[in-house]
């Protein structure tokens, strides 16, 4: 796919939502967080249209995206002439703005202050997982990565071994002909040297493997908690 191209399958762009020039999201389909914020889209019913941003390519980096997101991350979505980063901030945007007739809310609140507190409480600990250390580092440690499942079959996960292996240098590179954001492209340089040494080393992967565990036996209880056959909210 040509860089810049959008992607059918990711497409949803039956009608205008009336909002400005409607929604539009910048993401990439391995993406976990652009993948979150679909899921989201797709259950609150939105029509949008999307962008794919080739980051195998380092098109995050150039400068016309750099302008939507200095930080270089996917998703971005556009409504208009608002720009909202992250994934865990679409979602609120997307609850707060896009909610009535067919949209309903992602996070109740006509269920009292409790079920959202809980509600909060559970996608702050599963943000806290980082996916891209958890997803890079079941490659360099296969062990741990029992019959792995497309897309991340042996071409793509080479792929995207070169390319975290190539991260920190690309990105100083970036920061030298990007100078208006190259603090925060140096700043990233860095964490991509940590995280490398984290997915590369088997004991530090091992810790992180131990807190993923940790939190889902904490989900998998709250969620034998309540009744079977019976909604949570």
């Amino acid at each position: 796919m040509a860089s810049g191209d959008t992607d059918d399958r990711f497409s949803n762009v039956q009608s205008s939502n009336g909002k400005g020039n409607g929604l539009l999201l910048y993401c990439y389909h391995y993406s976990f967080y652009s993948q979150k914020v679909l899921m989201a889209l797709h259950e609150k019913k939105l029509d949008f249209k999307s962008h794919i941003v080739m980051i195998k390519k380092g098109e995050q980096y150039q400068p016309w995206f750099l302008q939507i997101n200095p930080r270089g991350e996917v998703p971005v979505l556009k409504d208009g002439v608002k720009i909202i980063p992250d994934s865990s901030r679409i979602i609120d945007y997307l609850d707060d703005n896009f909610s009535n007739g067919n949209s309903h809310r992602l996070i109740p609140l006509d269920q009292g202050p409790e079920v959202k507190q809980k509600v909060l409480y559970f996608r702050n600990i599963l943000d806290q997982l980082p996916a891209g250390v958890i997803t890079m580092g079941s490659f360099y440690n296969p062990e741990f990565c029992q019959n792995p499942k497309p897309p991340f079959i042996k071409p793509v996960r080479k792929m995207l071994m070169v390319a975290d292996q190539n991260s920190a240098k690309s990105l100083r590179g970036h920061a030298e002909r990007n100078t208006e954001h190259k603090e925060i492209l140096l700043q990233k340089a860095e964490f991509q040297e940590i995280k490398h040494k984290t997915v590369t080393s088997k004991t530090e992967y091992s810790k992180v493997l131990e807190q993923v565990d940790k939190v889902l036996s904490e989900v998998e209880a709250e969620l034998l908690s309540h009744e079977a056959g019976k909604d949570i909210f």
